[in-house]
């Protein structure tokens, strides 16, 4: 994904855990690939 804008991942964030709401591809490809970080939107859910 090197040299590729993607747009980010959107997770949501419930006390200490995360969930992925939309990305599911992009991060199973970046794990693949051995990426370790992305761009994220992160949503807290209070």
């Amino acid at each position: 994904l090197d040299g590729i804008d993607l747009p980010p991942i959107e997770l949501i964030l419930v006390d200490d855990t995360y969930y992925v709401i939309d990305g599911h591809h992009r991060i199973s490809v970046a794990h693949m690939l051995g990426i370790q970080f992305m761009d994220a939107i992160v949503t807290r859910w209070e």
